[in-house]
């Protein structure tokens, strides 16, 4: 039922999507063939970061000023006055030289702004925009970190943070996710050896039968003695 009140629901939200994303200026059609070429690879703190972007919900004193709270905080990274907003950071010196520096190991083109490789305007492909969203979130939380903290990295501190939280995503929350197949993969374990045990296996099941329905059961089991490992391998 779940499943079903979720797929009648997609439309709805598509068409939200789109009408945030063209209020902003931007092709809302793009958008939309964009996040249908996301790889499933992605992770999922990779993919709540490029929805708030899509939104325009990240969290800035920009944002809090527009609605009285507060004044506009300086760039947490290059110190410019009323920097303090997801516009600048797309677009800060700062930030696009040390993603130049680690797109360059990937033969990925610089940057000049951001936001429209994470508002998927162009026709780059699956890897370029992960390895963007993967930059991009773990400077989002840097930023916080570092306002958090009221401290100025040097652009060289800053580079190994980013660094680090691309090598060790745990620590920004984007860890990577599997899907329903890799889970149920993961879960399945040799047992474990239990010398001296007989190792039991069994089945049945219980259908309808015929046309008047009546339901038939049936169950099987076999035993047998184990190897010397303590697992049963087949009967003698």
């Amino acid at each position: 039922m779940y499943k079903a009140m979720r797929a009648a629901e997609v439309a709805i939200w598509r068409e939200y999507l789109r009408a945030r994303v063209q209020a902003k200026g931007w092709d809302a059609q793009r958008l939309v063939r964009g996040v249908r070429a996301v790889p499933r690879t992605l992770p999922q703190g990779h993919r709540w970061f490029l929805l708030k972007v899509h939104l325009n919900a990240p969290m800035t004193s920009s944002r809090m000023a527009t609605v009285g709270h507060g004044p506009v905080l300086r760039c947490a990274f290059c110190r410019t006055d009323g920097g303090e907003s997801w516009q600048h950071l797309a677009r800060c010196g700062v930030v696009l030289s040390i993603c130049d520096d680690l797109f360059a190991m990937g033969r990925m083109p610089p940057l000049h702004d951001a936001l429209p490789a994470l508002m998927l305007q162009g026709d780059a492909d699956g890897a370029s925009v992960s390895a963007t969203v993967a930059v991009f979130a773990s400077i989002w939380r840097v930023r916080a970190s570092c306002n958090r903290l009221q401290i100025v990295p040097s652009l060289e501190s800053l580079r190994r943070l980013v660094e680090q939280s691309l090598d060790c995503p745990w620590l920004v929350r984007c860890e990577p996710t599997s899907d329903r197949r890799s889970r149920r993969q993961a879960r399945l374990r040799e047992p474990a050896a239990c010398p001296g045990a007989a190792i039991y296996r069994s089945d049945g099941a219980s259908r309808g039968q015929g046309i008047a329905g009546d339901s038939l059961g049936g169950w099987g089991s076999a035993v047998w003695a184990p190897t010397e490992r303590g697992l049963g391998e087949g009967p003698p």
